[in-house]
């Protein structure tokens, strides 16, 4: 017997994927996959089908999409102040507690900066997406995805803003500044979606808002 269809894609498809469309597809696929279909097929099909469902969720509901845009927009916006706040303060105690950076130290200061500054991103990430998809129970998974869509965009352009107009430090090529930066800025629309899955996956236990 053939090894059971990848497990990642299937997660995948259970969760971002409406029920009526999980009982129609995802048995077929892994039917189709035990038959001798490719891993690649399996998870073209399985990113297609997430892609068409998402997009169809937005078209057909695009004030519910205009409102979970809005407001998560402005909660990112909100949680950036006490994000600043903690970061500066947190940052300051490893540069006196642990090892002061020199301002031509990059990975020195790249390294502070993550265990300072982009934990504290991502957990707000977090939960801004468990509130958007609290809050948008019935369309949760389309609005969390389009949240996270928005915040992949900002942050991007806002990198290839900087790295316009600012020089690499002395000595760090320009490539390994824009592939860190692009790395390091990715965990932030991915943490959108993990907190977006973590509120679909409780809504049973507390509070929903549905506003649709």
């Amino acid at each position: 017997m053939r090894a059971e269809a990848p497990r990642i894609a299937t997660w995948l498809a259970e969760r971002f994927l409406t029920k009526r469309q999980r009982e129609s597809l995802v048995g077929d696929l892994i039917e189709q996959y035990g038959e001798g279909r490719s891993v690649a097929w399996y998870w073209g099909q399985v990113l297609r089908a997430i892609v068409a469902s998402t997009t169809e969720e937005l078209v057909g509901h695009k004030v519910m999409a205009l409102r979970a845009l809005a407001l998560g927009l402005g909660l990112y916006f909100l949680f950036s102040f006490p994000v600043s706040w903690m970061s500066a303060t947190a940052q300051g105690w490893i540069g006196s507690a642990l090892v002061s950076c020199g301002p031509a130290a990059f990975w020195c200061q790249f390294w502070s900066n993550q265990f300072s500054a982009e934990l504290l991103v991502y957990a707000a990430c977090a939960l801004s997406g468990w509130i958007i998809a609290r809050f948008h129970r019935e369309h949760a998974i389309p609005a969390v995805c389009l949240f996270s869509a928005a915040v992949l965009v900002l942050e991007y352009g806002m990198i290839a803003w900087l790295l316009a107009v600012n020089p690499p430090p002395p000595g760090v090529p320009r490539t390994t500044v824009v592939l860190v930066s692009l790395l390091s800025v990715l965990g932030r629309p991915v943490a959108v979606l993990f907190g977006g899955l973590s509120g679909v996956q409780n809504q049973s236990a507390g509070f929903a808002v549905p506003l649709d």
